[in-house]
């Protein structure tokens, strides 16, 4: 078979492949694999706690979602149960913390050696840290030593495992997409993301409710993980193109992606000066700050909302939550799929389509599942600005966003004492205000356009 290098496409010619008949699709399906894998368990902590929470200024009485093997009732002294609440949102912070800031080293070190090695070797981490947690909830260790160990070995999967995932998927799906294909590429990434938390709050739901203890989710996610492995392993290249069950016309395609890109077999250096300068990335991190608020809502809030505003019992609130995810998966890909058409057809350049659905998604703050309209807006935008450095600047940008997450798991339950109308429509507010301020800074100062800096050979960049 004559290789992709040598039969390159010319710049007169229109070569199209069914994206869904094509080898890159199924790139893409594995890749969502690996961000629900690095969600699985950090979103069942979320629930957890968030139902934890919500049974006790529900009911005020015990809860079966229990941190230990033993299906331990929850203290139900009151006081005891507000330093629990208080231990379980400065925990919760801190893991979405840490799940952030070691993405950024990730990015930089796959930079230098390749993004699916660091990968393979992320999910052997996460794998290994499964089973040593497994034997710990099984054999039924002292309750205060056990909560440590888990905690600790889920700050380890957290940081070295889980959240390494989420910049080297960026990154190979950026390798693995064409340039009129980011909003479609980041809509099937965001909804393995979608599905983490969708099964995060059911599964949690199941196991808990048939007297198992919430941690058998880490069997699901030690299934999950070594399908990953083996996928991403059989699969998955860091230069694409030249598996021999890739058609021809394919290979070719994806050839020409790679130029259009600025891949080149020379190293390339992050420019590290001209993204921390760079007004375009900036937008887009703030855009993202709104959200990640916005997300952390979803998550961690939107069931305690169901439970002490509407009188949704805790089964209810956690299906409500999951259903918000799932719808966000459909709304995602179509959205994606309009924003990409309307580029490749030439209707609308790709800065303003960015900044639309932008604009829509803050409009209709309101639906949880309509959040999900910004994956045709700051959520592509990091392929399209530098596809290289995608995977830095998706690091980047959920270092310097981090904080919205902790932020909010401790401030909404110390702004809603009283679970008051009132107090939780303030938070709303609140929410609605920062997403509205960071999208008309997006609006201002976005841009849907490759840069100039993205392609410097490595002689040129910065070190």
């Amino acid at each position: 078979m004559e290789s992709a290098e040598t039969t390159p496409l010319t710049e007169n010619e229109n070569l199209k492949v069914n994206l869904c008949l094509s080898y890159r699709l199924c790139v893409w399906l594995v890749l969502a694999v690996g961000c629900t894998l690095s969600l699985m368990c950090l979103s069942s902590q979320a629930a957890v706690f968030t139902c934890q929470f919500l049974q006790s200024r529900t009911s005020g009485t015990g809860s079966h979602y229990n941190n230990t093997a033993s299906n331990a009732e929850m203290v139900t002294n009151n006081n005891e149960t507000q330093q629990q609440n208080s231990s379980q949102e400065w925990a919760l912070a801190v893991l979405y913390f840490a799940y952030s800031v070691v993405q950024l080293p990730v990015a930089v070190f796959a930079s230098r050696v390749g993004a699916l090695r660091v990968s393979l070797v992320s999910t052997v981490i996460c794998l290994v840290t499964i089973l040593l947690s497994i034997p710990m909830l099984e054999w039924g260790l002292v309750p205060s030593v056990m909560i440590c160990l888990v905690k600790g070995a889920s700050a380890v999967k957290a940081c070295t495992g889980e959240g390494a995932l989420v910049p080297l998927m960026a990154s190979l799906a950026s390798v693995w997409s064409g340039p009129v294909e980011t909003t479609r590429v980041s809509a099937v990434l965001e909804g393995g993301s979608n599905i983490a938390d969708s099964l995060a709050f059911l599964g949690t739901a199941a196991f808990c409710n048939a007297g198992l203890g919430w941690m058998k989710v880490y069997y699901l996610q030690g299934a999950m993980g070594l399908v990953f492995f083996l996928l991403l392993a059989h699969c998955v290249d860091e230069r694409p193109g030249k598996r021999r069950c890739i058609s021809r016309n394919e290979q070719r395609l994806l050839a020409s992606f790679m130029t259009k890109k600025g891949y080149v077999e020379k190293k390339t250096a992050t420019p590290y000066r001209s993204i921390l300068t760079s007004v375009h990335v900036w937008a887009i991190v703030v855009a993202q700050l709104g959200f990640q608020w916005l997300d952390c809502l979803r998550v961690s809030s939107l069931p305690v909302f169901l439970g002490v505003i509407h009188k949704v019992d805790t089964q209810k609130a956690e299906l409500l939550t999951a259903i918000a995810f799932l719808l966000s998966i459909p709304m995602g890909l179509a959205i994606a799929t309009v924003a990409d058409g309307l580029v490749e057809r030439e209707v609308a350049s790709r800065s303003r389509v960015r900044k639309t659905c932008d604009f829509l998604t803050a409009i209709y703050v309101i639906s949880s599942a309509a959040v999900n309209l910004m994956d045709g807006a700051w959520m592509a935008n990091y392929y399209d600005l530098a596809p290289v450095h995608t995977g830095f600047l998706t690091s980047f940008g959920e270092l310097v966003t981090s904080w919205s997450w902790s932020v909010t798991a401790i401030v909404v339950p110390r702004l809603t004492p009283n679970d008051s109308v009132e107090e939780w429509r303030y938070v709303m507010y609140m929410g609605a205000g920062l997403c509205g301020a960071c999208s008309l800074f997006y609006m201002l100062f976005a841009s849907g356009e490759q840069q100039t800096w993205a392609t410097s050979p490595l002689d040129r960049c910065e070190e």
